[in-house]
């Protein structure tokens, strides 16, 4: 079981997701499954899947697994504190469309309880939180994000149409926003706990 939890925790505080799967680690209940197929309308193999860009996060700038526990042959838990930086509001990654999904200021402790459950070969993580996300790990994503961008504004770069270049314009604000907001994160923090 602590190789588990310090896996499940270590692939999500660095994003590890790109290059492993979480379906390694984690598995939902029927109910869970349901409603994460409803609620998003996904196919099966997409309710293990998760985007640092769209779907709900919470930045945090440390963890610590306080404790894990085995209550019988097939039932545990895990309990891991987090320091919290901030969390996103909302849904979507198109600056184009409609988008609701911010990132607010929320620092804060929290602990999360992780459920553990034996299938009879293995150990699972069940019905895990949405994901606890390093600081760094999210504004090197959004420093490479507008640097992709940028490249298309550069003298070298091919000729864009109209829309395009206003597309990637309301793109690189969207992503430079962000970026901008993670860059002064920690300042803001640092300052009112020192």
């Amino acid at each position: 079981m602590p190789n588990l939890v310090n896996s499940f925790c270590v692939n999500e505080f660095n994003d590890n997701y790109r290059d492993a799967d979480r379906d390694v680690l984690i598995r939902y209940s029927l109910k869970m499954e349901n409603e994460l197929r409803f609620s998003f309308k996904m196919k099966p193999d997409y309710i293990y899947e998760w985007y640092i860009e769209s779907d709900p996060i919470f930045i945090v700038d440390s963890y610590k697994i306080q404790e894990i526990k085995q209550l019988d042959n097939t039932h545990g838990y895990a309990f891991v504190n987090y320091h919290q930086l901030a969390r996103s509001v909302g849904w979507g990654n198109d600056p184009g469309n409609n988008i609701t999904r911010k990132l607010v200021k929320d620092v804060r402790d929290i602990q999360v309880k992780l459920n553990l459950e034996y299938d009879g070969k293995r150990w699972w993580i069940i019905d895990p939180p949405y994901p606890k996300v390093s600081y760094d790990v999210i504004k090197s994503y959004y420093q490479a994000k507008c640097s992709d961008i940028e490249q298309y504004f550069a003298p070298s770069a091919k000729p864009l149409s109209n829309d395009a270049r206003e597309a990637l314009e309301k793109s690189y604000q969207y992503h430079k926003g962000i970026l901008d907001f993670f860059m002064h994160l920690k300042d803001d923090n640092r300052e009112k706990t020192s």
